[in-house]
């Protein structure tokens, strides 16, 4: 995914180039071209580029945000869980911003829900 960004940013770069490189219309001298020209060419270059950043790499993010969400506001007692900072544990409460995890008998952590990384099954 890396890749196609790096190819389409180097097409785009070179379209860019292309179109300042072009001659003047109507023959007219460099000095006495409009500005408006390099805002098109700006536009032309800028547009795709945020269209490609959006469907690889914004709309992606938010939809693991929005699937992790979604698995942190399901959890429910027995559930077995990771943390982020690497604990496996089995929730015996969850509260409204914390949980309660058992990770060895009599041994109880409680955890804010962000510091969950994924549920693993019961």
């Amino acid at each position: 995914m890396k890749r196609l960004l790096v190819m389409v940013s180097l097409i785009l770069v070179k379209f860019n180039y292309l179109l300042a490189m072009s001659p003047p219309p109507n023959g007219a001298h460099p000095a006495q071209q409009s500005s408006g020209s390099g805002l098109i060419g700006m536009l032309l270059l800028l547009a795709p580029l945020f269209i490609v950043w959006y469907f690889f790499l914004i709309r992606p993010q938010k939809k693991r945000e929005k699937e992790k969400k979604a698995m942190i506001d399901s959890l429910k007692k027995g559930d077995k869980i990771l943390t982020i900072g690497g604990i496996i544990g089995k929730v015996e409460q969850v509260k409204e911003d914390r949980v309660i995890i058992k990770v060895a008998d009599k041994t109880n952590i409680e955890i804010l829900k962000t510091a969950i990384s994924s549920r693993m099954g019961k």
